[in-house]
């Protein structure tokens, strides 16, 4: 059984389909699946903003079902992270700066006010592209034209122009070259009050992003305005949907369609997106006609005769010999099968998808998978 997070899981509009695939032709993928970063990130941040008081992080990135980019997953993992931290220190800064001017009898004023982060992403042609703004502290246009340069962050608001050509001039002339980020010490260690970064105190952050960024063919875009907010757009192009992802599912009302799983609530879940999904694509408010049936064990499932046009398949089964990945090839299954699993950016469960024809859908996109019906 593998966990998916009802609570968290927006229930908007998404898609997969059903064919035989030729692993000869498709090379195997290391492209990363965009809504998987945003997805944790901001679950991650959730979590996280938890001990902040008054902040809100919200996303919107319901419609990159199936996006792909060519940029290595914990490098852009590591990218928006930084970021969402630099955009809770901007607003810790407007929260502290109003709680230390206000007088005692209307601190509750400053105290009721929300910060906002804002998460979203959205197809441009052929690329995609990923917001983070924020309503914090801004960023002084002297600073905000140096922040592609090393060393320099928004840290550094409160220092004249003067100690900002400082701070730069001395990161610059250090030599850099061949030597990796996390070795640096000096004289960088000398501008910690200038870090762009919640964690790193080594005023890298906008830096390496930058960089990360373009070294995967995209661009990074940043506007900034002095107690107004920062707003930042990352535009990477999209990379070829690999083979073995779900694309969409298709089916009629003469299909039958078999879930095995071992937590009974995924099959009450699958039900519902498949009569809200059909509902939505006829456009009409009658519920289909699907033949949905469910089993909980992978050792049934071995033992019985089974017969579906489609498969919706768990990977792991608790304290069971058999996983989903066996049921599959016991079962001769392969072209009729979705293997649902969080296992899906697993190497070796993609070749194995590769080779057999079945395909994979990351279980947290589950509410998301376009449903196409036809009577």
């Amino acid at each position: 059984m593998e966990l998916l997070d009802f609570d968290n899981l927006n229930k908007s509009q998404s898609a997969c389909s059903l064919k035989t695939i030729n692993s000869n032709s498709v090379p195997f993928c290391h492209s990363t699946l965009i809504f998987e970063s945003l997805y944790h990130l901001l679950l991650e941040k959730n979590v996280e903003s938890r001990s902040y008081k008054n902040i809100m992080i919200q996303g919107d990135f319901d419609k990159t079902y199936g996006l792909f980019c060519n940029i290595n997953k914990s490098d852009l993992n590591r990218v928006l992270s930084n970021l969402i931290n630099n955009s809770i220190e901007a607003i810790q800064k407007v929260s502290n700066l109003k709680n230390k001017n206000e007088t005692n009898s209307d601190q509750h004023l400053s105290k009721s006010a929300l910060g906002k982060i804002s998460i979203s992403a959205r197809k441009n042609k052929d690329n995609i592209q990923i917001s983070i703004s924020d309503n914090g502290c801004g960023i002084p246009d002297h600073i905000l034209q140096k922040l592609g340069q090393l060393g320099v962050s928004d840290k550094n608001i409160n220092q004249p122009m003067s100690a900002t050509r400082n701070i730069v001039s001395s990161a610059v002339n250090s030599t850099m070259s061949n030597v990796n980020s996390s070795t640096i010490s000096n004289p960088i260690s000398n501008a910690n009050s200038a870090s762009h970064s919640v964690n790193s105190g080594s005023g890298l952050g906008i830096y390496h992003a930058i960089k990360t960024i373009e070294n995967a063919g995209g661009s990074f875009d940043i506007s900034s305005q002095i107690n107004v907010g920062t707003f930042i757009t990352i535009t990477l192009p999209l990379a070829k949907t690999p083979e073995w992802f779900a694309q969409n599912i298709s089916v009629n009302q003469d299909n039958s369609i078999l879930v095995i799983d071992d937590d009974e609530s995924i099959f009450s879940y699958w039900s519902n997106i498949f009569v809200k999904k059909i509902i939505q694509s006829t456009r009409n408010k009658i519920e289909p006609k699907i033949k949905l049936s469910y089993l909980n064990s992978s050792a049934k499932a071995l033992k019985e005769n089974l017969s579906a046009d489609l498969y919706l398949v768990d990977f792991d089964f608790i304290n069971e010999k058999f996983n989903g990945l066996d049921i599959i090839n016991k079962l001769n299954i392969a072209s009729k099968t979705i293997l649902v699993t969080n296992r899906f950016d697993d190497p070796k469960v993609q070749k194995e998808a590769l080779a057999k024809g079945f395909r994979l859908l990351p279980k947290f996109q589950m509410p998301y998978i376009p449903i196409y019906y036809t009577e």
